[in-house]
């Protein structure tokens, strides 16, 4: 078993997850321009950390 929480995401914790991602992915973070298209992909209730 693992000690870690997995739980649905407020949508204020979308950005850093998805810097944690993109990080993981050796991608730079996105910019703020590109947030606001970016962020629609993040669904209310369905995006876990």
């Amino acid at each position: 078993m693992s000690d870690y929480t997995v739980r649905t995401l407020r949508t204020d914790e979308t950005r850093a997850a998805s810097l944690v991602f993109r990080g993981a992915m050796h991608l730079p973070p996105i910019k703020d321009e590109d947030w606001e298209v970016a962020r629609r992909l993040y669904q209310p209730e369905r995006t876990f950390g």
